[in-house]
């Protein structure tokens, strides 16, 4: 029995072995039978060469369009017209309220060595930055000179002479372009600017320009403040001082122009106290008895000074002090012919580019009737693009062209009217008579 089954497993096996053998041999006869492939041979590399000469640049092919995506950062783009600051540059965090006030020893054009350490242990201290160029100290100048007269007994003012604002061909033409347009942002023709006006929902409005042209900050911008920019055309063939004693002889010419008696202290060439104070050309500094910084402001303002002082004093109120006199001398010969005719006098400001002027010329003083009346004056017109018509301006505490003032025969003002008028409210306006 073991035998046969011995027999049994061995055939199984054989027939197995057999079988498989066959069905190898049989698919090596069908693959031999397949036709031959053909090899693909490898693509060659060809080299491009880049053309980067000027006179034919090498231009990639345009790609097909790229559905646009919302960039997480998107840059902003400044508007054409936005106007370059002249402070560009300045370092607003070189000093802080309540800092020491860096030290200085400066001259006076007389030669006189004033320094900051000593004149502040008298009491509080103003710095003014300026220059023979610096169109917003020449109209803030008058401003300034009655602060520093109310406060003449508590504390002290000074000018700091340093690198013009505007020299020649410094001259921003782009800034000048941009003050140009500004009267069409006027919508509601009232002869003021607002800063709603000046640049309605645009996301790219800077504060700091508007700042600048709104001399006494009370938010709007009229025609005679436009002149801080228009006027830097005053200053092309101006040549900024290459010494110290040129400086000094611009800084006496300043005060030649512009009448004041605030002391001008004059810094070095390399402009060291310019430098340590922020490099504002018209900034302003508040510094405490003792020595540290109360207030400081990028552009310098009278009214802004003053709330420092009173902080600086720990005063509620202004020293009661009268009010400087206007300065007439301008207008002797007027007055010389107002008292020989026994006339009142009537002056009249105008300011360049002023559209409210311009409108009244060819309404209401066109008028037959107002043109006899104003007949009866000795009377004046004077343009505020100049430094002493200016002076007088705001010394008769006008802010908006055209600005009309009736004086007596002796200089005493009877009356004030601005912007642009009616013929009934001129009217009433010419019989304020003395």
């Amino acid at each position: 029995m073991h035998t046969t089954f011995r027999r049994i497993v061995l055939g199984l096996l054989v027939g197995f072995f057999v079988v498989a053998g066959v069905m190898v041999y049989r698919a090596s006869q069908l693959v031999a039978a397949l036709p031959s492939i053909p090899k693909v041979p490898a693509a060659p590399v060809v080299s491009v060469p880049v053309r980067t000469s000027p006179e034919s640049p090498y231009v990639p092919s345009p790609l097909p369009p790229v559905k646009e995506t919302a960039s997480p950062e998107p840059v902003q783009r400044k508007p054409v017209d936005q106007p370059v600051l002249p402070n560009k540059g300045f370092n607003e965090n070189a000093l802080h309220i309540g800092d020491r006030a860096p030290d200085f020893s400066l001259r006076t054009p007389d030669g006189t060595v004033v320094q900051l350490a000593k004149i502040t242990e008298a009491g509080p201290v103003v710095l003014v930055f300026g220059s023979y160029s610096s169109t917003m100290l020449r109209m803030k100048n008058s401003a300034f000179e009655a602060l520093a007269h109310q406060w003449k007994d508590l504390a002290n003012v000074y000018f700091i002479f340093s690198k013009e604002a505007y020299r020649g061909a410094a001259v921003s033409q782009e800034m000048i372009a941009y003050v140009n347009q500004m009267p069409a942002m006027d919508t509601n023709r009232d002869g003021v600017i607002t800063l709603d006006e000046f640049h309605p929902g645009s996301p790219h409005f800077d504060s700091r320009f508007f700042d600048l042209l709104d001399l006494n900050q009370d938010g709007q911008v009229t025609s005679p403040e436009l002149l801080i920019v228009r006027r830097i055309d005053d200053f092309k063939s101006f040549t900024a001082p290459s010494s110290y004693a040129e400086r000094v002889q611009t800084a006496l010419r300043y005060r030649r122009e512009i009448h004041g008696v605030i002391p001008i202290l004059i810094d070095e060439m390399d402009n060291p106290t310019y430098n340590a104070y922020g490099r504002l050309e018209n900034g302003a500094f508040v510094i405490a008895r003792g020595g540290l910084v109360k207030s400081k402001m990028l552009w310098a303002v009278a009214t802004k000074v003053e709330l420092g002082l009173l902080q600086a004093t720990g005063k509620t109120s202004p020293p009661p002090t009268s009010p400087l006199p206007p300065d007439l001398s301008q207008i002797s010969a007027l007055l010389k012919q107002a008292q020989d005719a026994k006339r009142p006098i009537l002056i009249q400001f105008t300011a360049p580019q002023c559209v409210a002027c311009k409108r009244m010329d060819e309404t209401t003083l066109a008028d037959p009737e107002v043109k006899r009346r104003t007949g009866q004056f000795a009377a004046a017109q004077l343009g505020v693009e100049h430094d002493d018509a200016w002076a007088l301006f705001f010394e008769l505490g006008l802010k908006q062209t055209p600005a009309f003032v009736i004086l007596s025969p002796q200089g005493q003002v009877r009356a004030r009217l601005e912007g642009v008028q009616d013929r009934g409210a001129f009217l009433s306006f010419l019989s304020a008579r003395p």
